[in-house]
This record gives C-alpha cells, sequence and structure tokens, in this order.
C-alpha cells in the first residue's frame, strides 16, 4: 500500500495566483524597460545621422570657402534661406559654386550646374544663414545651419556653426 505524506502536496491556489502577479509585474517591468531602451537607441541613430549629415555639409562648405576668392551673399530675412555664391579661381578661370537651401535639403550648384542635395537623406534643414565678414586684411564666411532628423523618431534637432576664410586672405 501506498501512504501519501500532506506535506509532499502541490501549491495551493493563493500561491498560485501570487507566483502569477510577480511574474506579470516582472514583465511589465521588463517590456517597459525594452521600449525605452528603443526609443534610446532611436534617438541615438537620428543624432548620429544628423551630425554625419552636418559633418558632410561643413566639409564641402569649407572646402569651397579655403578655395574662393570672392563672395557674394542673398539673405532672405525673415526667412531661413540664404544663398551663398562663391567665385572660384582655377587653371582655365574661375567657376561658381552656389549653396542654398531648397524645401528640407541643401543644395549646391556648380558653374549653374545643379550637383544635387549635400546633405543626407531623411535630415531636414530648418534653417541656413551665411555671414560674410570682412577687415582690411581678411575676409571670412559664417555658416549657421539647423537640421532636424527623421520624423519617425523623437524630435532630434541639433544647430551647426563653422566659420572659414577665403583664398589669399590668410597669412
Amino acid at each position: 500500500m501506498i501512504y501519501l505524506n500532506k506535506k509532499a502536496r502541490g501549491y495551493s491556489i493563493i500561491e498560485t495566483v501570487i507566483y502569477i502577479s510577480l511574474m506579470a509585474v516582472l514583465i511589465g517591468v521588463i517590456t517597459t524597460v525594452i521600449n525605452m531602451l528603443l526609443v534610446a537607441n532611436g534617438v541615438v541613430k537620428a543624432t548620429r545621422r544628423v551630425e554625419n549629415s552636418s559633418i558632410a555639409f561643413s566639409d564641402k562648405i569649407i572646402r569651397e570657402i579655403r578655395a574662393a576668392s570672392g563672395a557674394s551673399l542673398v539673405t532672405s530675412y525673415p526667412y531661413d534661406n540664404d544663398e551663398l555664391t562663391l567665385t572660384i579661381p582655377t587653371t582655365s578661370g574661375t567657376r561658381t559654386s552656389r549653396f542654398y537651401r531648397s524645401g528640407d535639403r541643401i543644395m549646391l550648384d556648380d558653374n549653374g550646374v545643379q550637383t544635387g542635395p549635400i546633405t543626407l537623406s531623411n535630415m531636414q534643414v530648418t534653417s541656413l544663414h551665411f555671414k560674410i565678414m570682412s577687415t582690411t586684411t581678411s575676409q571670412a564666411i559664417k555658416y549657421e545651419v539647423v537640421m532636424e532628423g527623421p520624423t519617425s523618431t523623437p524630435d532630434v534637432s541639433e544647430k551647426f556653426y563653422g566659420t572659414a576664410v577665403l583664398r589669399g586672405y590668410y597669412h
């Protein structure tokens, strides 16, 4: 004959309810943490794209400014859409580079031919300003650009500045 020990029985209904409620709380906490990590990852990716787009624009415009011998500026106050035209000497004469904002992108025209956007895709440029600074011995151009990340992620907006001296003016 087999005798059952009363101490060897299973869980009571109260113990089961407590274990299930503890598991539900743990699953809720884990889900919240995972969601926060995914949002933070989206912000980091958007920030990286904004910064990469700014680097691409800054590299191109500073290289062109340093090669230029002259500049003209069209200001669109109170709008955030200035245009900068640079005159760059070449071995066969001169060429022009025009930087301007078209929609949400920064565009470049080289000798009147549109070479396309400088900023990366999915980036929105909300402001583009130029300022020509002149002294008796030098001339420089300062730029300010505000870029925003993709709209599908939380808002990522950064302002970038840069200044470069025109060719023949730095000693």
